[in-house]
This record gives structure tokens, sequence and C-alpha cells, in this order.
């Protein structure tokens, strides 16, 4: 079972891609077995960012 739930990988996405950018827009989250793949649009020009986060820790394994 997982230990994170959508809204909140949404919500880890959003405040990780804060740190260096503005106007973000969290687009969607797909779980991906024990690993979540959350898309955000970031800044003005609205850049599409994807992040994974570990969906039993919480804890962001990497981005793009």
């Amino acid at each position: 079972m997982f230990g994170v739930d959508e809204d909140t990988v949404k919500q880890l996405a959003e405040k990780f891609f804060e740190q260096q950018h503005s106007n973000i827009v969290v687009e969607k989250a797909v779980s991906k077995g024990t690993t979540w793949i959350v898309t955000v649009s970031t800044g003005i020009s609205q850049v599409t960012r994807k992040v994974r986060i570990d969906a039993i820790t919480g804890k962001i394994l990497g981005f793009e």
C-alpha cells in the first residue's frame, strides 16, 4: 500500500518547484509502481517539468 496519496504528492511537487520557479501549476500525478510522476508547469512561459516521488516515503527521487 502507498504511504502518500495523489493530493500529497501534488503538494510536495508544488513546494519543490516553488523553491526555484514562480507560477506553479500542477497538471497531473500518475502512479507507476512505487513511484509517483507529477507533471507541473512552471514560470511565466509555463515550461512543463516532471518530478519523481517515492510513493512510500514521499521523498523526491529526481526531476527533469
